[in-house]
């Protein structure tokens, strides 16, 4: 994460910012997409309206090109309000 993230959620009240780098979680994710889809990609345009599905699988290996080319990548975010401590659930 830029540096100006974590500046500009602490700018508006959030600590203990963290983040971590789940890109190679997601491309692993969008490629389990199209490999269990595309053998039932017939079936599965027919329940969708007209080109979704095809749009979708694309989405999918643009998604997968651009983290390859090291063009995108995912990442979550932690971080604490002031002020507010995690609290046990019951």
């Amino acid at each position: 994460m830029r540096s100006d993230h974590q500046r500009l959620l602490r700018a508006v009240g959030f600590r203990d910012v963290t983040e971590l780098d789940v890109t190679s979680a997601f491309a692993a994710t969008a490629a389990a997409w199209l490999a269990e889809t595309d053998p039932y990609a017939e079936a599965l345009a027919g329940l969708e309206p007209p080109g979704a599905f095809e749009q979708r699988q694309a989405d999918r290996r643009s998604m997968l090109a651009a983290i390859r080319a090291g063009l995108l990548r995912r990442a979550l975010v932690l971080a604490r309000t002031r002020g507010r401590e995690p609290t046990a659930r019951n």
